[in-house]
């Protein structure tokens, strides 16, 4: 007898949506917005979405909207729960059908400010870690958590799951800002297991019996080097000098230097007869500047 699909619904009406959270925050005056934590095919389908994006920011910036998009409940009074598609009915004739994700992606988040829509995706992350602390809450484990160990190896398993679906650009930016770098062209497989050798059993050696060591060599004495005063050495040297003796210089016979007169005398001339001086004697030879001729 098979089951009943309506009353396997209402008897599992409580295994639905379990796990899913919702947190209302208000952004600015007027405007409150209320999120949930997403499904593992709502992830898929933004993974497969921003894949063909190449730079950085416009990959960063379509994650953070496809995620608000999808996890936006309710905005104000508008409630959007159990609400897949819009019904565009307002510049066409015939109304089209679009998913709510996408409406709300291309309609609202798009105006919104980088700022704004950060803090909406920040609102997200807290939805997300409130929702692992409740579901955990009243649950005990058997199995103990894992090690530091296992969780690393999870996360890096993780992120080489969604490595592909990332632009090589902003992988290789976010290992270089932790500080880590891609490694490409090593064969990083299981290790081939070595060849077993035979190995041969050990043969009894004779005890080594030890020598004294040999006395270290003689060294020859370091010279000392005895550093005198020069000034001391130099008044020595004076002391033991023999005495200089003075040996007589022969000069030339030179002749008398004869005194001079302290003052010289003056002897006086013969006074001199006016009319025996020629103020303007005649030329000896030539004309005669003096002449002129009669008239």
């Amino acid at each position: 007898m098979a089951l009943s699909s309506r009353s396997l619904k209402k008897s599992l009406q409580k295994a639905i949506n379990v796990g899913i959270v919702e947190e209302s925050t208000t952004l600015e005056e007027g405007l409150t917005i209320t999120l949930r934590n997403l499904r593992p095919s709502e992830l898929t389908e933004i993974l497969k979405e921003v894949k063909e994006l190449d730079s950085n920011v416009e990959y960063m910036t379509a994650y953070q909207i496809l995620h608000v998009a999808r996890a936006l409940v309710q905005i104000n009074d508008t409630d959007l729960r159990d609400q897949k598609y819009v019904l565009l009915d307002e510049d066409t004739t015939k109304p089209v059908k679009v998913e709510l994700h996408r409406y709300l992606a291309d309609q609202v988040l798009s105006t919104w400010s980088q700022q704004s829509l950060f803090v909406a995706y920040r609102k997200f992350a807290d939805v997300l870690e409130l929702a692992d602390q409740r579901s955990k809450a009243g649950v005990t484990f058997l199995v103990p958590e894992e090690t530091q160990e296992q969780k690393y190896r999870r996360l890096i398993q993780e992120a080489q799951a969604i490595e592909s679906s990332i632009p090589d650009s902003l992988v290789e930016s976010t290992l270089r800002e932790f500080g880590m770098l891609r490694i490409t062209g090593i064969d990083l497989g299981e290790p081939k297991e070595e060849p077993e050798t035979s190995i041969a059993p050990e043969q009894p050696t004779a005890p080594k019996i030890e020598t004294p060591p040999a006395p270290p060599p003689p060294t020859a004495p370091v010279p000392v080097i005895e550093v005198k005063d020069p000034h001391v050495e130099f008044q020595k040297a004076l002391r033991k000098a023999e005495p200089v003796v003075a040996t007589p210089i022969e000069l030339p016979d030179l002749p008398p230097i004869t005194e001079e007169p302290e003052y010289l005398e003056i002897q006086p001339k013969p006074p001199i007869d006016a009319t025996q001086v020629i103020l303007d004697p005649p030329p000896v030879s030539g004309v005669n500047p003096r002449f002129r001729p009669r008239r």
